[in-house]
């Protein structure tokens, strides 16, 4: 192996730890000699295949074969592109489209769905089926099928060429997310080598993982903080546990029984602890490292946290898909007590060694210490662009009113409210446009209004992101004037998934209007409220 990638420290973790425990998943364990054999067998037949297209779609869900299937795809020097069968099929069958998929793998327990969603679509695929499948699959002119069973995949491979040869150029793109988009379709970002490696080597050097730790798996793979509970990991020749889904809001237990040292995961999930009052004291002794991030964490959650994971450093992080899963960080202690001002939210800290921040107004101008402005972001882990979009690349990727870098004047706006408070800490306050967070997912309201106006052809609507108690996690409002042509409700549980459905439809006899011309958005809330 030439060249440091995303795969360089599972390939050395390997040969190094071929007995560790990389993975444990559906109550079964993997070693890494077992786990990198399965990925070998793959690798191999994606590089039979003679494709243009480097990307290479990954469907299938909190699986082996979905860990297999990401790890393969980058031993064969391609870029993963994550396609989640519980997401609606329109939004799967556009992402393959957008970005120009070819060869899709996939498991037999999603292969039938996979082939009904790839036939609607034009063009030529050639899919790989891990494992077995128990349908009768159609044959396709246009799809052509490659099937590796169980047996072939746990085949003993000593092809050491395809590892020693491997050779990744770090400009290149290890994987590529699609997020939510304004204009109603997802934005493509794609994170190169050199972005992700940044990442994983300073969350090694931060927190001094060895390959004694044992890390949850809680984010789904479409969900860019993935990257962090999987190479995180193999890099330092730890152990994945991926707690399996009916258990991903309430995973005190599972985390207890197989005695995991490193949590990561979205507040909401402590939150969800809490109100089954199931953070008691002393109640997860076992982690050492306690990590949050994806949305605003409360100092009330840090607290509850805190008393049941007493053993445990806690890290508020943050960070946009666009700037390698997270750029900040901040320690939280059970001693630290916020000012008011800090309104119960704790702060996201300081931007990672050889990572900078900067906070502009209007003008992309650095405000006065204190002030309020929008977060810029620069270095290392910074995204090349947006996929196949230069105009919205060159106006979120651009030069600042500053002579801090000198050599690279190269930042991320990140359109969040922010301000540094006397200890030289960020404070976020919120965004500046229209996007929230729920869950830890980015969610553009556009997107929502788009779909909903172009299936329904109603013209007066609009998406409110509404909280309906302090610091409850957002809602989804749609506010409409007119008759739909469709059922709202339909449109979204067909196009969207299951974090951006909307909680409440209301009717309005007409749209009101504030002083500059705009839909009141707070007279909608106020109106309805009143109801």
């Amino acid at each position: 192996m030439k060249n440091e990638s995303l795969i360089s420290g599972f390939i050395r973790s390997s040969q190094a730890f071929p007995d560790n425990l990389a993975l444990f998943v559906n109550d079964t364990a993997y070693s890494y000699k077992k786990l990198v054999t399965r990925v070998q067998h793959v690798a191999q037949k994606i590089l039979q295949l003679d494709k243009r297209s480097k990307q290479i779609g990954i469907y299938a869900y909190r699986s082996v074969n979905m860990y297999t299937s990401i790890l393969a795809t980058l031993m064969s020097d391609r870029c993963y592109v994550p396609l989640s069968p519980v997401f609606p099929k329109k939004r799967v069958q556009k992402t393959i489209e957008k970005a120009d998929i070819q060869i899709i793998l996939t498991d037999g327990e999603h292969v039938g769905n996979l082939l009904e969603l790839l036939v609607e679509l034009k063009g030529c695929y050639s899919v790989i089926v891990l494992g077995e499948s128990d349908s009768d699959l159609p044959t396709m002119k246009s799809i052509s099928i490659t099937y590796i069973n169980e047996s072939q995949l746990n085949e003993a491979n000593s092809n050491e060429d395809l590892l020693e040869n491997l050779e990744v150029k770090d400009e290149e793109l290890a994987y590529l997310l699609f997020t939510s988009g304004s204009t109603g379709d997802p934005k493509g970002v794609g994170i190169t080598h050199r972005n992700a490696v940044s990442m994983v080597s300073s969350s090694i050097k931060r927190y001094d993982f060895k390959p004694e730790d044992s890390f949850t798996q809680l984010f789904d793979f479409t969900f860019d903080l993935s990257v962090f509970d999987i190479f995180v990991p193999l890099t330092v020749g730890g152990s994945i546990y991926c707690v399996p889904k009916k258990e991903v809001m309430l995973p005190h237990n599972f985390v207890n029984k197989h005695r995991i040292s490193v949590w990561f995961s979205v507040p909401a999930v402590a939150v969800f602890l809490s109100k089954f009052k199931l953070l008691k004291p002393g109640s997860l002794p076992h982690l050492r490292l306690s990590l949050f991030c994806g949305e605003a964490l409360l100092e009330t959650t840090a607290k509850d946290f805190a008393r049941a994971a007493f053993h445990s450093t806690i890290e508020n992080l943050y960070g946009p898909t666009e700037a390698t899963v997270y750029f900040t960080g901040y320690t939280y202690s059970s001693d630290t007590k916020l000012e008011t001002k800090y309104q119960g939210i704790i702060p996201i800290g300081k931007p990672l060694p050889g990572l900078q921040t900067i906070i502009v107004d209007q003008d992309l101008k650095p405000v006065a210490n204190g002030k309020e402005g929008e977060l810029c972001l620069a270095g290392s882990q910074l995204a090349p662009g947006y996929w196949n979009n230069t105009p919205l690349t060159n106006e979120k990727f651009c030069a600042l009113n500053t002579d801090i870098r000198k050599k690279d004047n190269r930042w991320y706006r990140t359109g969040d409210l922010t301000r540094i408070d006397a200890n030289g800490d960020l404070i976020f306050i919120g965004r500046i446009d229209d996007q929230i967070q729920i869950a830890g997912y980015r969610v553009e309201l556009g997107e929502i209004e788009y779909i909903l106006r172009k299936e329904s052809q109603l013209e007066h609507l609009v998406a409110i992101g509404h909280r309906p108690f302090l610091n409850s996690p957002y809602e989804i409002l749609v506010f409409y004037s007119g008759k739909p042509e469709a059922d709202l409700a339909k449109i979204c549980k067909e196009n969207l998934p299951k974090y951006m459905q909307v909680k409440r439809f209301q009717q309005v006899e007409t749209m009101p209007l504030n002083s500059n011309g705009k839909i009141d958005k707070k007279a909608l809330i106020s109106n309805m409220e009143k109801d």
